[in-house]
């Protein structure tokens, strides 16, 4: 059973972590799409990623290579911020409450990063849903006053 955490700089154990900018010497160093793209067809049993899929510019290159390296009943779980969160939008940055990462330049340089894409609920399903999975949920968290997502999914091998 091989549990990927993507985009994870720091190690936790019972997981392989990959990070382009890894804080810790057991997460390993590589791009997220290239480590999935790397992977043998369904040999992860798991993909979790937290604040990743916002990242990068090809999100459905991305969800696809971890629906093919996930085995027949395979989970995904990501989570990603909610476009329906309105203080994203606010004209002023407050950094330490996430306020603003979307509309200020000087949180983007301040954290060196960049937000190619912004997911409602809807959105986030039908992602999950074109790379192939199945019984997809998602949902609203709660834990962080709904300004994130958490998406589930699962690979079905077609019968």
């Amino acid at each position: 059973m091989v549990r990927v955490n993507l985009g994870c700089p720091n190690f936790h154990e019972g997981w392989v972590c990959v990070d382009l900018h890894p804080r810790d010497s057991a997460v390993v160093r590589d791009d997220a799409v290239n480590y999935m793209t790397g992977r043998a067809p369904e040999s992860v049993s798991e993909v979790m990623t937290k604040n990743l899929l916002e990242h990068l510019p090809n999100v459905q290159q991305f969800l696809k290579a971890c629906y093919d390296a996930l085995e027949d009943g395979g989970r995904i779980c990501v989570i990603t911020d909610n476009a329906e969160w309105l203080p994203f939008y606010l004209p002023v940055a407050i950094p330490r409450l996430g306020v603003g990462a979307h509309a200020v330049k000087k949180y983007a340089l301040r954290f060196n990063t960049v937000h190619y894409s912004i997911f409602s609920p809807m959105h986030l399903t039908l992602h999950l849903t074109d790379a192939g999975f199945s019984d997809v949920r998602v949902n609203r968290l709660w834990r962080y006053a709904f300004a994130r997502l958490r998406g589930i999914g699962f690979r079905r091998r077609a019968r």
